[in-house]
């Protein structure tokens, strides 16, 4: 565990090279590659598998494997679930910038929803971290702006359930006045 600090890692990869480490595999999980990380990932000579969140196109030029989702995918799998089930005014809570793989979610539903005419505009896209507390924060803000769609997309299962515990506690119906979606499990 590296924490990403800058200094961790290279001494984490000089102990891997100096016991003859056969691969690494590394969990980004979702966070932006620094180019100092990148650059340390570049010099390991072993196999490199990186779980969870491809680095950038040009973040590494060493050929490496990725296990994960197709985050931009999955939001168009969601603008297609919530279009058919006639929702067309729709938010996104909990878009974390330096999460590259919300970041991608959000842009597939924004995608997905553009092609059937169906705006996401940036007011709807509501940022925050990755916490029940977060979600309960922006629920609460869409409703004291009265301001609530039909649906309430979340980057992932605790914005949706501080979400849903915020509208619930507001007298909100769930889902029959807003229906709310997690990305997870």
């Amino acid at each position: 565990r590296h924490g990403y600090d800058d200094a961790r890692l290279r001494e984490a990869v000089e102990i891997f090279n100096r016991y003859q480490v056969e691969g690494l595999i590394f969990a980004p999980s979702g966070s932006r590659v620094s180019a100092a990380l990148a650059r340390e990932l570049q010099c390991f000579p072993s196999p490199l598998v990186l779980i969870d969140d491809e680095l950038e196109p040009d973040a590494i030029a060493k050929p490496h494997a990725w296990v994960g989702s197709d985050d931009r995918k999955i939001g168009l799998d969601i603008a297609q679930f919530l279009l058919a089930r006639g929702h067309r005014t729709i938010a996104f809570a909990g878009m974390d910038p330096d999460k590259t793989s919300i970041a991608k979610r959000c842009e597939g539903l924004r995608f997905g929803l553009q092609q059937h005419g169906v705006r996401l505009p940036e007011r709807d896209i509501h940022r925050g971290v990755s916490s029940e507390e977060s979600g309960r924060e922006i629920a609460l803000g869409m409703v004291s702006r009265g301001d609530l769609p039909t649906a309430i997309v979340c980057a992932n299962d605790l914005v949706a359930m501080g979400v849903m515990m915020q509208l619930l506690e507001n007298g909100i119906r769930v889902p029959a006045q807003v229906s709310v979606m997690g990305v997870g499990n």
